[in-house]
């Protein structure tokens, strides 16, 4: 027998497309916005037995919304286009194509993608590290490689990277 639905988790589904739009139009940054709905929600989720009155949940989640938009826009400096050096020179040369490819990969992603790609896979940092570099979440640093690598395969596959 399934497990009866709580109303207050449909409720918050009901409500992520208008936290969605509150943010797109708040920051106008994509990755930030998923970055903060993101965290958003795993917070309500979190908290959301101790939500007194569900009636209210809409405003609940904005607040939410409007700090964890605040935390993780805070201080954060302009993203500047990174150029991406080999860390240590490999012993056997690669394909040249395939190095193409992967330069070619690399430059397609936006900046806030390319960076934790590169601390994280290229450097060798851990997530919790480049979270700390980036000053963010370790969730937000996951989700980021996520989409980097989900681009980059639009990219090898000849796709819109979207």
């Amino acid at each position: 027998m399934p497990a009866p639905k709580d109303p207050r988790d449909e409720a918050l589904l009901r409500h992520l497309a208008a936290l969605r739009r509150w943010c797109s139009r708040r920051s106008g940054d994509p990755d930030l916005v998923d970055d903060v709905l993101q965290e958003t929600a795993l917070h309500a989720l979190r908290r959301m037995p101790l939500l007194r009155e569900p009636e209210r949940m809409r405003g609940w989640l904005f607040r939410i919304m409007q700090r964890r938009l605040a935390e993780l826009s805070r201080d954060r400096p302009p993203w500047l286009s990174l150029t991406i050096d080999p860390v240590v020179p490999p012993r056997v040369l690669p394909d040249p194509k395939a190095v193409r490819l992967i330069r070619h990969a690399l430059r397609s992603l936006p900046a806030r993608l390319r960076k934790p790609v590169r601390l994280h896979y290229l450097e060798g940092q851990p997530i919790r590290d480049v979270a700390a570099s980036l000053r963010t979440s370790v969730n937000s640093v996951k989700a980021r490689l996520y989409r980097a690598r989900r681009k980059i395969r639009a990219v090898k596959d000849g796709g819109s990277g979207g």
